[in-house]
């Protein structure tokens, strides 16, 4: 498969999760915690099956060949840092809600904050997206 189709294939996905993203939060706001945990559990493996398909070998192939340090450069690397610290914000709410952590407070700040942070990480992509690939 030709590369700009894997990435336009890639944006389209990335489109469908932040709608996604907004459902999930529908249901959380209405309470629906189930509903919501079932959603979140579905998207975040997709978006990192997603990240390992197609943004980490782009990346690669854009820095292995030798590439200066841009403000490009660095929106890929913040853009990736903000990716893993998603995921690892997803990964602590499950064991907090699976009883395998111990929390003090509510999640809802940590949950409010991925919300926040998978915006701003859609926004920078989409940016990248339009400086790279149109």
């Amino acid at each position: 498969m030709d590369i700009r189709t894997l990435v336009l294939m890639n944006f389209i996905l990335q489109i469908a999760l932040v709608g996604a993203l907004f459902f999930a939060a529908y249901l959380a706001r209405n309470r629906k915690l189930a509903r919501h945990c079932m959603v979140m559990r579905i998207m975040v493996p997709v978006q990192i099956a997603a990240a390992a398909v197609v943004m980490v070998p782009s990346f690669l192939s854009y820095t292995t060949g030798g590439v200066p340090v841009t403000w490009l450069y660095i929106e890929m690397v913040f853009h990736g840092a903000l990716g893993l610290g998603i995921v690892v914000i997803w990964i602590f709410v499950n064991l907090a809600q699976a009883g395998i952590m111990r929390v003090r407070r509510r999640l809802q700040f940590p949950m409010r904050l991925a919300f926040s942070l998978w915006l701003v990480n859609f926004a920078l992509g989409s940016h990248m997206y339009f400086i790279l690939w149109t």
